[in-house]
């Protein structure tokens, strides 16, 4: 079982190619084709043979809250728009998805990362923000709840409590190749409302 999710705001969600949102290229992941639909695609049995498309384009210059689950024991695969179910499937090959982190592709936002790890493409023209991956199928209630926490997020902390600001970076801009795969430097932006020590590890 699994959930994948973000906030993404795309420039021009219809183009030429995929645009990656983010995922394990070939095990789990959120991309938008190129109509500028939503696929939330599963690996079972090695392969990419479950794609589950939204019904509507995702609007331009606007962030949208996607939800992918896929329930294992009930072999059910769905798509959340903006916490509200969109489309949702049955997958006949049930138990058979790759476990969560067993995987050797790495886990990457707005581009994929080529099987034999030698290219990197379907860069998102856009923004992603509070990107998460739990090892269940959330409930509708629970997406929901996230979908509600809005601009506000819920990768924040309080000022005064012990708790630190965790949230997944973005990178805005780089240099090398213009990718987040191949580069020499970066910018890291908090977009939160609560200042905090930046923590992060650049291999």
């Amino acid at each position: 079982a699994i959930t994948i999710e973000a906030w993404v705001n795309p420039i021009s969600p219809a183009g030429t190619s995929t645009q990656a949102i983010a995922g394990r290229y070939q095990a789990y992941q959120l991309q938008i084709n190129s109509d500028g639909k939503v696929v939330f695609a599963l690996s079972l049995d090695n392969s990419l043979d479950q794609q589950l498309t939204s019904n509507n384009v995702l609007p331009a210059n606007t962030f949208t809250h996607i939800v992918g689950t896929y329930d294992s024991l009930s072999a059910t695969q769905t798509l959340y728009i903006n916490g509200v179910l969109d489309v949702f499937t049955h997958v006949s090959s049930r138990n058979k998805m790759i476990a969560l982190g067993s995987v050797e592709q790495p886990f990457t936002i707005a581009g994929f990362v080529s099987v034999d790890g030698l290219s990197a493409f379907s860069f998102l023209q856009g923004s992603v923000d509070e990107v998460q991956v739990f090892n269940r199928a959330l409930a509708d209630s629970e997406i929901q709840s996230i979908f509600d926490a809005g601009s506000t997020g819920i990768c924040k902390g309080n000022s005064g409590d012990n708790e630190p600001a965790l949230f997944v970076p973005i990178v805005l801009s780089s240099a090398g190749l213009n990718n987040s795969f191949y580069t020499s430097e970066m910018v890291l932006t908090n977009r939160g409302t609560v200042t905090a020590t930046l923590h992060f590890t650049y291999t």
